[in-house]
C-alpha cells in the first residue's frame, strides 16, 4: 500500500472515531449507519469489493439521513473514495478510478470545512491526498491548489521552517514541475492575427480583441515557431523555473533542520539539480554546482540507502556526469542484496 494510499485510510479510520464518539447515542439511523460502515470494512478485509462498494453507498444514504453536511456523511464518502483504488483490474493490476474518487473526496472536503472552517488542521489529511489524484485526472491546476492551501495551514500552524512544511513545498514542486499545460507556451508565442477589425462604432471602434488572435494552440501558426520537442522543452524549462523556489525552500528547512548528510537533504538537492538542469542553458552553473555538492556529500556520508544512491545517480546523469552515476548505482546494487 504507497504512502498516500495509507493516508487515506487513517482518514477514514480517524473521522469514524470522531463521529462514533461524537453521536455515542444510540438510535436506529445511527446504529444502521455504523452497521453499513462495519459491514463495509468486513468486505474490504475478505477482498469483496463489490459488497465493499455497496456497503459504503448504503452508508452514505444512511448518513445523509443526518443531513447532507453531516460528518457521517464525510466518513462515508472517505471510505468509499479509498475503495476506487483498491479494485482490481486486468492483468493483476490495481485500478485507480481518479473520475470517482477526485469527487468523493472534494465532497467530503466541503463538509469538512462547513463544520471546521477552512484552515483548521484537520482539512491536511484530504488536501494532501487531493492533488494526485487531480494529477490523475488532468486538472493540473486544481491539484496545485489544493497543494498551496495545505502549504498555507501549515505554515500558519506550525510555523515556515517545520520540516512538514519542507514535505508539503517538495510535493508542491513536483506537482508544478510535472504539470502539463499550454498556458507555460503563451510567453513564448507571437499572437498570429486572425483578420481586420470591423469598425461597429462605440466603444470599439478600431480595437482588436483578444478574440482577434490566437495563441499557441493545435492549428495556430504558433505551432510553425515553436514545434515538436522544443515544445516540450519550454514547458519543462517553465514549469521548473515555478517549481524551483520551492525546491530552494525546502532544501534550506532540511539542511538546518536535519544536515547536510540526512537522506532527505540530499533528496533536495537531488531534486535541484533536475530542476536546474531542466532550464537547459539558462542554469547550468547552478545545476552543476549543486550536482558537486551532493558528490561531496555522499562521498561522506556512507550509510544512504539504495533509493537516495538512485536517486543521486539520476540527477549526475541530468549534468552529464555518467562515470559518477555509474559509480552510485553500483553502490546502489551492493546496498540492495
Amino acid at each position: 500500500m504507497t504512502p498516500w494510499k495509507r493516508r487515506l485510510l487513517a482518514i477514514g479510520v480517524l473521522q469514524f472515531a470522531l463521529a462514533t464518539s461524537a453521536w455515542a447515542q444510540e438510535s436506529p439511523q445511527q446504529t444502521q449507519w455504523e452497521s453499513s460502515m462495519a459491514a463495509g470494512a468486513a468486505a474490504f478485509r475478505q477482498g469483496n469489493f463489490p459488497q465493499v462498494e455497496k456497503q459504503y453507498k448504503a452508508a452514505v444514504a444512511e448518513a445523509e439521513k443526518f443531513g447532507r453536511n453531516d460528518l457521517r456523511v464525510a466518513t462515508s464518502l472517505i471510505s468509499l473514495a479509498g475503495l476506487q483504488f483498491e479494485i482490481p483490474g486486468p492483468y493483476g493490476y490495481t485500478q485507480r478510478r481518479y473520475h470517482t474518487a477526485g469527487p468523493l473526496l472534494a465532497r467530503a472536503l466541503k463538509i469538512m470545512e462547513t463544520a471546521h472552517g477552512r484552515e483548521d488542521p484537520s482539512l491536511l489529511g484530504i488536501l494532501d491526498i487531493l492533488p494526485p489524484i487531480y494529477f490523475g485526472m488532468e486538472k493540473y491546476a486544481q491539484g496545485a491548489r489544493y497543494s498551496e492551501r495545505a502549504l498555507a495551514i501549515r505554515e500558519k500552524t506550525l510555523g515556515p521552517e517545520h520540516l512538514d512544511v519542507a514535505d508539503n513545498l517538495d510535493s508542491l514542486a513536483h506537482l508544478y514541475r510535472n504539470r502539463k499545460t499550454k498556458s507555460t507556451l503563451d510567453r513564448y508565442s507571437k499572437p498570429a492575427y486572425r483578420g481586420p477589425v470591423v469598425d461597429s462604432g462605440g466603444d470599439r471602434a478600431g480595437r482588436r480583441t483578444p478574440q482577434d488572435y490566437e495563441l499557441g494552440v493545435s492549428g495556430s501558426p504558433t505551432r510553425d515557431l515553436v514545434s515538436g520537442s522544443d515544445r516540450e522543452q519550454i514547458k519543462s524549462a517553465a514549469n521548473a523555473a515555478l517549481a524551483e523556489p520551492l525546491f530552494k525552500r525546502a532544501a534550506a528547512i532540511r539542511e538546518k533542520a536535519l544536515g547536510a548528510e540526512h537522506p532527505k537533504y540530499i533528496l533536495s538537492l537531488v531534486n535541484l539539480t533536475i530542476c536546474y538542469a531542466n532550464q537547459n542553458k539558462k542554469k547550468r552553473a547552478e545545476a552543476e554546482a549543486t550536482a558537486q555538492r551532493m558528490w561531496e556529500i555522499l562521498e561522506k556520508a556512507h550509510e544512504q540507502t539504495p533509493n537516495v544512491l538512485v536517486s543521486a545517480a539520476t540527477a549526475m546523469r541530468a549534468v552529464g556526469r555518467k562515470d559518477e552515476a555509474e559509480q552510485l548505482e553500483a553502490k546502489a546494487r551492493a546496498k540492495a542484496k
